[in-house]
């Protein structure tokens, strides 16, 4: 993928953190790519659930705090602004 130094970001991470980081990196692949993956897909995983339980729970507000947990997701984890 490469990454756009315009906007990069740096971080610290603790050594524990640094070994699992290096260790999910697959060949050719940045520690960008890494977190764009694993985050990316926990996303899509938290969307398509909240698919499912607006189509098949019988409470509204059950799927609406699913809603809500996945925005929240998003603000923490990948930095995204909340839409409210």
């Amino acid at each position: 993928m490469g990454i756009d130094t315009s906007t990069s970001k740096q971080v610290m991470l603790s050594e524990k953190a640094y070994r699992a980081l290096a260790a999910a990196k697959a060949p050719g692949e940045s520690f960008s790519d890494v977190v764009v993956r694993t985050f990316g897909a926990a996303e899509a995983r938290l969307r398509e659930f909240e698919r499912w339980a607006k189509a098949n729970l019988p409470a509204p507000e059950l799927a609406d705090s699913i809603e809500e947990a996945r925005t929240e997701v998003r603000w923490r984890c990948l930095g995204t602004r909340r839409r409210r």
